[in-house]
């Protein structure tokens, strides 16, 4: 360990050195002058010198503990100080930007099953609506209100679409759009003719394929009515006694050709409990309203074509001119 005393021996001649460079300058001192000043720099050193040995020792406490360091030691110890504390200090500047958990942890990229699910995707039903034009559209509506308040074949709902303005094939998107029950539509569309005449069955389903409904189609409609085709066959005999004159014959002879079997016809006719003599006069009269020059046996003649007897054609011609014809 090197005492101060020491020091300052070997620092002696270089102040020496520097008292004869500045005697030049200032009034030469006295030797006792020199050695007070030396002492005075001497313990300015030592304080400057403590002062950064304090500072290293709370840097790196690994250097405080050797007290017994050269001045060029404590010099080269401070270096490594600036060196440590750059070290560190950078370090954990740099570490706060490593928590790049918050990145990779992301929830929210990995949040994907949010697009991934997307049912609303899947919903390319709605596309598919969507895809239809304006003139189909507006044939599917139209379609949908006919069929709500009436019955159609598919044939006749096209028609129908077609007659209101609608191209073919609109009008084929648009009654095909209503994946309709063409059977059941029978089913109606023969009831309502039902309600509103009479029919035997043959001439239902004439009606039905008239309507545009395939041959089973009308054939399933009419069946399914379930109808007593004799009773219809008197409603239809009294419909046309109520419009027109027949006789007896001639009335089941217009039931027949309406599709009626014999038997129906037959019962429909007789079922009228007519007066044939009475049918005889009115069938006269509406002949000589038409013909007004018939002679008594032009109108006998007449009459018996129409299906009379001998006798009722006597007595329509006796009693139509009689009563001014």
């Amino acid at each position: 360990m090197v005492s101060r005393n020491t020091k300052f021996l070997l620092a002696l001649p270089s102040l020496l050195l520097g008292v004869v460079a500045c005697s030049s300058d200032r009034p030469p001192a006295s030797a006792d002058n020199l050695i007070a000043e030396e002492l005075a720099t001497q313990q300015t050193t030592t304080a400057v010198r403590t002062e950064s040995a304090t500072t290293t020792s709370v840097s790196t406490p690994s250097t405080t503990a050797s007290s017994d360091v050269s001045v060029e030691e404590v010099a080269t110890s401070s270096a490594p100080t600036t060196a440590k504390s750059s070290t560190p200090t950078s370090a954990p500047v740099a570490s706060p930007s490593t928590p790049t958990p918050t990145t990779a942890k992301s929830p929210s990229t990995t949040a994907t099953p949010t697009t991934a699910k997307s049912p609303s995707t899947t919903a390319t039903p709605t596309t598919t609506a969507s895809s239809e034009t304006a003139s189909q559209r507006d044939a599917r509506l139209s379609a949908a209100s006919y069929l709500k308040y009436s019955s159609f074949s598919r044939l006749g709902l096209i028609s129908q679409l077609e007659y209101e303005g609608f191209s073919r094939a609109d009008a084929t998107y648009g009654t095909d759009a209503q994946n309709a029950d063409w059977n059941q539509q029978a089913v109606k569309k023969a009831a309502s003719y039902l309600r509103s005449g009479a029919f035997s069955r043959q001439g239902l389903i004439d009606q039905l394929e008239y309507e545009e409904f395939t041959r089973d189609q009308a054939i399933y409609g009419t069946d399914a009515q379930n109808a007593d085709w004799s009773q219809q066959a008197v409603k239809k005999g009294a419909s046309y006694l109520r419009s027109g004159a027949f006789s007896r014959q001639g009335l089941i002879d217009q039931l027949e050709y309406e599709g009626f079997s014999r038997a129906d016809a037959t019962y429909g006719t007789d079922a009228q409990n007519a007066d044939w003599n009475e049918q005889a006069v009115k069938k006269a009269k509406s002949y000589l309203r038409t013909f007004p020059d018939f002679t008594r046996e032009e109108l006998v003649s007449q009459l018996k074509y129409e299906g009379f007897s001998s006798s009722e054609a006597e007595y329509g011609a006796a009693n139509s001119y009689d009563l001014g014809y």
